[in-house]
């Protein structure tokens, strides 16, 4: 299965969005069972907040993002609340920027999946790479798959190509066995890799741009994914 990350440079659950995009935004995810959606916040408290009372969808992962111990404490405990809620969806923290240790011990329910990563760009916070090697350790002795996203760097390029070789390591809830890839390869039967990057840029212009953007568009983002986006 494809698995989008919905809105990966925002934040659909912020008080400030407006609600007609969230709306929009479930509204995708009601015409795309196939597809795995991620969503990721910085107040996962407004997860009960602002999804529909009658959303019920399996193809659904629930994140929010700790980026130390400070607030992994202080967010986690409405992911554990979700749990209630939806008891199957994977529940995931995405530890980027990384700007100092976690410890998952303290917590009965564990995550689903840990993503870690280093602050990239031209004023990069450090980020100590024994951070990452502890969470891989603590991930692997609770059964939790670990996905290294990048390092701590000047650039998103050098920051995913300074990993060290035994932090190496992508898997995903559904694929806890991956194996690294430096470029994950295209299932042989996606023929229009370039349709669907176009698709998943659409489906944030539907709620970068609402103003500026035809109300066909997210009309357009499914047509696109029926054709380009299949199951494997």
């Amino acid at each position: 299965r494809f698995r989008v990350f919905a809105r990966s440079m925002g934040d659909v659950m912020d008080g400030e969005v407006p609600q007609e995009w969230r709306e929009e935004l479930w509204r995708m995810i009601d015409a795309t069972p196939h597809l795995d959606w991620q969503l990721l916040t910085k107040r996962p408290e407004n997860y009960q907040r602002y999804l529909p009372k009658k959303f019920a969808h399996n193809n659904v992962w629930f994140g929010t993002t700790t980026e130390d111990q400070r607030y992994f404490d202080l967010r986690w405990p409405a992911m554990v609340r979700l749990r209630e809620r939806f008891p199957t969806a994977p529940l995931f923290i995405s530890y980027e920027p990384s700007l100092g240790p976690i410890s998952l011990a303290g917590t009965s329910l564990k995550p689903d999946w840990v993503i870690f990563g280093g602050e990239s760009g031209s004023g990069a916070r450090p980020m100590n790479v024994q951070w990452a090697r502890d969470m891989r350790d603590e991930c692997a002795t609770f059964t939790i798959p670990f996905f290294m996203k990048q390092m701590a760097n000047t650039s998103i390029a050098k920051a995913k190509h300074s990993i060290p070789e035994d932090l190496r390591i992508r898997q995903y809830p559904d694929e806890p066995n991956a194996k690294w890839a430096e470029k994950t390869p295209l299932p042989p039967r996606l023929k229009k890799p370039k349709e669907m990057r176009q698709a998943v840029r659409a489906a944030d212009l539907v709620h970068i741009q609402p103003a500026v953007t035809k109300p066909t568009l997210a009309e357009l983002l499914n047509q696109r994914i029926a054709e380009v986006i299949r199951t494997t």
